[in-house]
């Protein structure tokens, strides 16, 4: 869990994921997550999966949920099946050195800002 206490700190945030909710016209009872989670990288799940075989809401102190209003026309639904083909399925890129290396980087940036 220290990465993820990283995560917080770097990002000056509460949280340390996130998570795309999506529901598809063709599985009109299901809600899919994509992700991106370390060994696994960018990964599209049914949420009873998730639910039932590792107690996602178990592992996290909290959720929340954000509902975003735009608009889903043609185009964007093409867009959004288009991120998911290049997407799912991509090696994740975070590690603690990367962690690490961008809070030094923001720290640095942060007194520079405050010397001027």
């Amino acid at each position: 869990m220290a990465l993820t206490k990283l995560t917080r700190t770097v990002t000056n945030s509460y949280f340390d994921h996130v998570a795309m909710v999506l529901k598809f016209e063709t599985e009109p009872d299901e809600i899919f997550l994509v992700e991106a989670v370390g060994g696994l990288g960018v990964t599209l799940n049914r949420w009873s999966f998730l639910r039932d075989s590792i107690g996602y809401g178990k592992f996290y102190k909290r959720m929340i949920f954000r509902h975003v209003n735009f608009d889903r026309g043609e185009k964007m639904v093409d867009n959004l099946e288009k991120l998911l083909s290049e997407a799912v399925g991509k090696k994740y890129g975070m590690s603690t050195n990367k962690l690490t290396r961008a809070k030094t980087r923001k720290i640095a940036d942060d007194e520079d800002t405050a010397e001027d």
